[in-house]
């Protein structure tokens, strides 16, 4: 089952994946900094590059897999 969900882990996904944890990491942590709300800032930001790492980690582990 981890096999194809790694297969199936293509550019397209990566480029949907880094899309949205750059927006969730900048422009939502941003909105929530002006907010004055600290905990969900850190959250977005942690989150928006989790999401990042994971897609570029899987996008690398395809190739080593496949």
């Amino acid at each position: 089952m981890i096999r194809t969900i790694i297969e199936r882990f293509d550019i397209y996904l990566l480029v949907l994946s880094l899309a949205a944890g750059i927006l969730v990491a900048y422009f939502d942590a941003k909105k929530f900094k002006k907010q004055d709300k600290p905990v969900a800032y850190k959250q977005a930001r942690y989150l928006g590059i989790g999401v990042a790492a994971v897609a570029i980690i899987f996008y690398i582990i395809r190739f080593m897999v496949v």
